[in-house]
């Protein structure tokens, strides 16, 4: 399957004139093109029991149209794995700013830790993610007037 794709992307891309292409669908193509040569390298690394558990691809293409989007692993349940991005927003004077975009898998508290000196004398509120000591110790240096982040551990239900 993977030669006859091969085949069929080799006859499309001698057949379209790429200098008329928009940059997306050069992008696409770019895209197609090197998930061919992962899926290949994925075929030579596959034992004959055909068994694909464990093989690693860098920079895995999990879809051609957003080549950039790459699987990030989580902890929780029921979803194992999330695509996209993670960002981290700010609000100011009601308005939503993304400040800080990745593909990677970052953990929130690192993610946040650059920010505190922009934030002297605003409060900050987030989730369990937010949280370690160093942060706590690092916002409070900074000038950080409040910062609101629940300690990490389990969730539960207090004497309801």
């Amino acid at each position: 399957m993977i030669n006859y794709t091969k085949r069929n992307f080799k006859q499309v891309s001698n057949l379209i004139d790429k200098n008329k292409l928009t940059d997306k669908r050069k992008e696409i193509l770019g895209n197609i093109e090197i998930l061919l040569q992962q899926q290949n390298e994925i075929y030579k690394k596959t034992p004959g029991n055909g068994k694909k558990h464990g093989i690693k691809i860098k920079d895995r293409i999990v879809s051609i149209f957003k080549g950039h989007v790459r699987p990030i692993p989580r902890g929780k349940t029921p979803q194992r794995t999330e695509f996209g991005s993670k960002v981290l927003l700010e609000m100011r004077n009601g308005y939503v700013f993304p400040i800080h975009i990745t593909n990677k898998n970052v953990a929130d508290n690192v993610m946040v830790a650059e920010y505190f000196e922009k934030w002297k004398g605003k409060t900050l509120g987030g989730d369990r993610g937010f949280h370690s000591k160093q942060n706590t110790e690092n916002a409070k240096n900074a000038g950080v007037k409040h910062y609101f982040v629940e300690k990490k551990g389990k969730v539960g239900l207090k004497n309801a």
